[in-house]
C-alpha cells in the first residue's frame, strides 16, 4: 500500500539543518553544526515567524531556499548583536530530516 506523505503541522517537532545568510550581502551569518540538526516546534514562537510559516509547506526529506522578509525576521531590531542589521532580508537554505 501507498503511505501518503503529509505536510508538517502545527506545534509538530521538527528537524532540520540550516545555513542563514544575509540575502543582500551573502553573509552567513548562522549555521546548524556539521551533523547535527537543529530542532524546534513548529507554530509555536520557537524560531522566526518566516520559518514558522515557511516549514508547514514541507515534507520530511525536502530541501528549500527561503526568502524572508524583514518583517518575518528580525525587523526593525536587527539580531545578534548588529551580525544581522535592521531591516534585513534574510536566505535560508534549509533541508529537513
Amino acid at each position: 500500500s501507498k503511505t501518503s506523505k503529509t505536510f508538517i503541522q502545527s506545534k509538530e517537532e521538527v528537524k532540520a539543518s540550516y545555513v542563514g545568510k544575509l540575502l543582500i550581502e551573502g553573509t552567513v551569518f548562522d549555521q546548524s553544526a556539521a551533523g547535527e540538526e537543529f530542532t524546534f516546534l513548529v507554530d509555536t514562537k520557537q524560531v522566526i515567524t518566516g520559518w514558522d510559516e515557511a516549514f508547514f509547506f514541507f515534507l520530511k526529506g525536502d530541501k528549500a531556499i527561503i526568502l524572508i522578509p524583514s518583517r518575518l525576521a528580525y525587523g526593525t531590531r536587527g539580531a545578534g548583536g548588529g551580525v544581522i542589521p535592521p531591516n534585513a532580508p534574510l536566505l535560508f537554505e534549509v533541508e529537513v530530516k
